[in-house]
């Protein structure tokens, strides 16, 4: 069983995260590309094609209800990091690799707004720091 102080934080940081990751995928998945407003509303696009505006609210519907399920995962895996480590990695390694997809945008004065610098550190700073930190986590596994 996990009893030290550094496992309990580490529970602590994936309860944080998995509350702030489901609560974006909710915003995302059930408000599609104009959200739900949970992050703040602001208008940013105007629908110039109907068809294409549906096709494209109903992928990010989508990846909104996968983000969610990572959430939930994440809060579902603090209970228990050693059984689910080896996921959690994998979770930490995608949403570094979503981070760095960010940079695509070849814009870094919109990465270091503030509206995305938190966002952007959580995925290229923390995660790697995560990741590590799961080293520390004996993995345990049960099979069902």
């Amino acid at each position: 069983m996990m009893h030290s102080f550094s496992q309990r934080s580490f529970q602590a940081v994936l309860l944080l995260m998995g509350i702030g990751i489901t609560w974006i995928g909710l915003d995302v998945g059930l408000g599609g590309l104009d959200t739900l407003g949970w992050q703040g509303r602001e208008p940013f696009f105007q629908i110039v094609s109907e068809p294409g505006f549906l096709i494209q609210d109903s992928h990010q519907r989508f990846l909104g209800g996968l983000f969610g399920a990572i959430g939930l995962f994440c809060l579902w895996a603090a209970f228990r990091p050693q059984q689910y480590v080896g996921e959690l990695r994998l979770i930490f390694g995608a949403i570094f690799i979503g981070g760095l997809a960010r940079l695509s945008q070849q814009r870094l004065d919109v990465i270091y707004s503030q509206d995305i610098v938190f966002t952007a550190g959580f995925e290229l700073i923390l995660m790697p720091i995560l990741l590590l930190w799961s080293r520390t986590i004996p993995e345990s596994r049960q099979t069902l």
